[in-house]
């Protein structure tokens, strides 16, 4: 019987599904840094909230970690603070980390980055000429008329 962590690959060869964690790192005032289980409600982090004595605690400093195996060595991968956005890259790097046990190579694995808040090089000069600014109405200061 397969167990819920295991894969079958095409050639029905049963594999073990990569565990990938979330953790939130804090240092102490004496200077040692801990690692502790975040807290989840409904399905979403609790931004900055942890496990301690099984009781939820805010840690502002704290900062998301995720916790894998990769080629048999554990590795500490640092995510951020911004909880939003701690659960999509940890399902984007389990998602890497079965591709690359099925053999896919990693280049297709990784996403090319998006440069957000360019415009194309086309609208630049219309946006920035004074002439479309003074003929536009909306584009004039407040207060004037």
């Amino acid at each position: 019987m397969l167990s819920a962590s295991t894969v079958l690959t095409p050639r029905s060869n049963i594999m073990k599904t990569p565990k990938v964690s979330v953790h939130i790192r804090f240092t102490r005032p004496d200077g040692s840094r801990h690692y502790l289980k975040p807290v989840f409600v409904n399905r979403r982090l609790k931004p900055l909230y942890a496990l301690v004595d099984k009781k939820p605690e805010h840690f502002p400093s704290g900062v998301y970690y995720m916790r894998y195996t990769q080629e048999g060595k554990p590795r500490w991968e640092m995510i951020g603070a911004n909880a939003e956005q701690v659960l999509d890259i940890l399902r984007e790097r389990k998602h890497d980390l079965e591709g690359a046990a099925l053999g896919r190579p990693a280049a297709a694995l990784t996403p090319t980055p998006v440069v957000v808040g360019t415009l194309h090089p086309t609208l630049t000069p219309v946006l920035s000429s004074p002439g479309r600014q003074a003929n536009n109405p909306w584009m004039k200061p407040l207060g004037s008329t």
